[in-house]
This record gives structure tokens, C-alpha cells and sequence, in this order.
């Protein structure tokens, strides 16, 4: 085979995905034409990766549509399963299964909480399509709660700020398509919701951003108390996931104090903890760190880019992302789109180094390179000083 007919499979690969190519960001799966689309839409595939040669042998048109299906690869590829992931997808939806067969009332949940940056809405939107793709191979057309308008056992919704009870109530009725009126009451938008949502079969709410539900939040301790009836009204698990649940009004009751104020929630929902990467590179086993490098260096479509380099830098990456998956994926990222760019088709410490984070993993790095400098560089010490908080 020559070069050229190399180049030409090539070029009918990245073409296929060039046509999935849509320019700006997807509308967020918070009504259930979205969601569907999300549930359906397919994992992205890898470009064919060219030698040197066979891609200076395109054109320049080849080369630039080539190229932006590899930026369109980086910018699009996972999600990436972690071990936390795994665990919480397991447990949830394990949860949400034996609890279509639980007697009516309230049953157990969940609360994904953790740190900014560390993947909890990844985990949740794939968790509920997980969910959603068991849910209608099991159950569509079978009457599951009730005659179906539409199956829909999956509702998606973030908490936004400045939301009341009407407001949330609102939102979760639109996402079904549910028609209402800005005059209806909290007590019919409830009623509705409640309706829609045993009509529709839905067995798994995720509400996500709750942590909004803070307590400078007016609404917060109405909106907080509505979420719990609609736990007991509505026969479905209910997942929440924020940034730091524990301090949150989600987990007080408004209207007990004292000891056995967080008493309710807290037997109610099993909570999840999503915690960045532990710098276990030095114990024995496997490390999670290291699983972990070496499955995001798998996706990068770069042609000089020398397989084992990612993992070799693993101290450097986790100093530049304090071990936080959305800060190390947006920086490989963005990295590798670079060096499409520049031509240097690889990754490098310059490189990586010309990419600046959010300012909690700059400040983080600013401080733990500074401090590991003055240490010896044993890995013991080397791992109490980057796993210090």
C-alpha cells in the first residue's frame, strides 16, 4: 500500500467525524429531548494516527480538516473511568435498581459531594445514562409505573443559585415538556410533577450544583424541605451531587435544631465522597495515579507523541492539578491542541508549562514546588508533602 493510499483511508476515517462536528457547546441534557440525545449520542472515535510522512504527503486542506479532527478528538474524548467512578456508578445505580421493588414512602438515596474540579457532574450524567440505557432495555412498553406518555426514567436537572421551590418546580416539569403556566401555584406544579413523573415511569432524579442550597441562599431551607417531599411523594431514588453537601442546608432539617437536625438527610442518603487522586505512587500495588495517566495518554492523537512520557512525568502533573481530574484532563488538553498547532506534534515540560489552570491548581503548585525544593527528595516525604491539604 502507498503512502497515498494510506492517506486516503485516513482521510475517509477523520471525515466521518468531521461531519459530527458540531462548533459550539451542546445545550445541557435538562429537558428530555437533550438527555435522549446525550443517552444516544456515541463515544467519540479516535483518528487514525498517520506516520510523519504519510501526513506531510496531504495537502494543506487535508491537513487542516485532519487536524481539526484531532482537536475535536481531545477536546471530546471519556468520559475517563476512575476507580471513584466505578464505585459510585456501582453502588448508585445498584441502589436505584432495588429501590423500583422497595415499599411506597421515602426510599435511600444519594449525595455525590466533593471538591470542585474533580468530576462529579461527569459522574452523574453517565451514571444516569447508564441507568437510563437499563431502564429502557428492561422496561420500555412494559407499564412500569403506569400507561406511559413517553418512558422516561431519567431527569436531569442542575440547581441554579437563585432558585425558589416554584422555580426548581418549573424547571423539573419542563424537562418532561409538562405545559404550565407562570401563574399555577407551588402546590399545582407539585401535583403535576408528581403526575407527569408516575405517568412517565421515572425511577431516577439527579439534581445536580445543590450545593446552591447554601445558607445565604433565602430559598434554601424551602427549596431544601420541597425536595425532601418530593422524595416521599414521587417512587423514585433521588442523587444529589456539590461541592461540599456536608455544610450545606441540604442536610439540615429547617424546622428541628439542635443534635437531630441533620438526622433526617443523613439516614436517608448514603453519601458518596469524590476526593482528589491520593499521591500513592510510592506504595506498593498499583497506583491510582499512575492508572490513570496512562489511560488518559491513550487518547492523545499526537504523531511524535512517545508512548509512557505522561506517565513518566507523574509528579509534575500532579503538582500542576493537585491531583483533580478536570484540571489534569483540561491541561493535557489543551496541551496537546498546542502542539497541533505549533506543529511539535508532542507533548513537553515547556509546553505544559505555557498552559495556565484555574487559580486553585496554580496557587497549589506555586506553594508545593516551592516547598518541595527544600525537602529531600524521598518519596515518603515527597508524598506527605503533596497530600497535605
Amino acid at each position: 500500500m502507498t503512502i497515498a493510499d494510506v492517506v486516503d483511508n485516513m482521510l475517509a476515517n477523520f471525515s466521518d467525524l468531521l461531519a459530527e462536528d458540531v462548533p459550539f457547546a451542546r445545550e445541557n441534557p435538562e429537558n428530555y429531548v437533550a438527555w435522549r440525545e446525550f443517552v444516544a449520542r456515541p463515544d467519540p472515535k479516535k483518528p487514525l494516527l498517520p506516520s510523519m510522512a504519510q501526513y506531510q504527503a496531504m495537502s494543506d486542506a487535508e491537513k487542516a480538516s485532519f487536524d481539526l479532527a484531532r482537536k475535536m478528538y481531545h477536546n471530546t474524548f471519556g468520559p475517563l473511568t476512575s476507580r471513584t467512578m466505578k464505585k459510585v456508578h456501582d453502588q448508585v445505580i445498584r441502589l436505584a435498581w432495588d429501590n423500583l421493588r422497595t415499599a411506597p414512602g421515602a426510599r435511600q438515596g444519594a449525595i455525590v459531594d466533593g471538591q470542585a474540579t474533580l468530576g462529579k457532574t461527569t459522574i452523574v450524567l453517565h451514571m444516569g445514562r447508564i441507568y437510563e440505557g437499563l431502564a429502557q432495555r428492561a422496561y420500555e412498553g412494559k407499564g412500569l409505573h403506569g400507561t406511559h406518555v413517553e418512558f422516561i426514567p431519567v431527569v436531569y436537572s442542575s440547581v441554579p443559585s437563585s432558585t425558589t421551590p416554584k422555580k426548581l418546580l418549573q424547571a423539573l416539569n419542563k424537562f418532561y415538556g409538562n405545559p404550565f403556566a407562570e401563574r399555577d401555584s407551588e402546590a399545582k406544579l407539585k401535583s403535576r410533577l408528581h403526575d407527569i413523573a408516575v405517568q412517565c415511569g421515572t425511577s431516577l432524579f439527579i439534581l445536580d450544583d445543590i450545593h446552591n442550597l447554601h445558607r445565604g441562599n433565602k430559598s434554601a431551607d424551602s427549596v431544601n424541605d420541597l425536595i425532601k417531599e418530593l422524595a416521599n411523594l414521587i417512587p423514585a431514588t433521588f442523587v444529589y451531587a456539590g461541592i461540599n453537601c456536608e455544610d450545606s442546608v441540604l442536610l439540615m432539617d429547617s424546622r428541628t435544631g439542635g443534635k437531630g437536625r441533620f438526622t433526617q438527610t443523613q439516614y436517608r442518603f448514603a453519601l458518596h465522597k469524590v476526593d482528589p487522586f491520593p499521591y500513592d505512587v510510592h506504595l506498593a500495588g498499583k497506583s491510582a495515579w499512575l492508572e490513570f495517566l496512562a489511560s488518559v495518554e491513550e487518547h492523545l492523537c499526537l504523531i511524535e507523541y512517545r508512548p509512557g512520557w505522561l506517565v513518566q512525568q507523574e509528579r509534575y502533573l500532579y503538582l500542576r492539578t493537585e491531583g483533580g481530574i478536570g484540571s489534569l484532563i483540561r491541561l493535557v488538553r489543551a496541551a496537546a491542541n498546542a502542539a497541533i498547532r505549533d506543529g511539535s506534534e508532542t507533548l513537553s515540560r515547556a509546553g505544559l508549562e505555557n498552559i495556565r489552570l484555574a487559580e486553585g491548581a496554580e496557587r497549589y503548585y506555586a506553594e508545593k514546588k516551592a516547598a518541595l525544593a527544600a525537602i529531600k527528595d524521598s518519596p515518603e516525604a515527597v508524598a506527605r508533602l503533596l497530600n497535605a491539604s
